[in-house]
């Protein structure tokens, strides 16, 4: 996070953790996943 405040125009940053919706696989796009070196099915 504080990467990103060296970028101009960034002042403060806050991550927010959730856990619903469940994350799948599934939410990874097609390039993506070809970019992880998934199956890109």
């Amino acid at each position: 996070m504080a990467a990103l405040k060296t970028i101009e125009g960034i002042e403060s940053v806050q991550v927010e953790i959730v856990w619903s919706p469940v994350w799948k696989m599934t939410r990874i796009s097609r390039l993506g996943r070809i970019m992880l070196g998934i199956s890109p099915k």
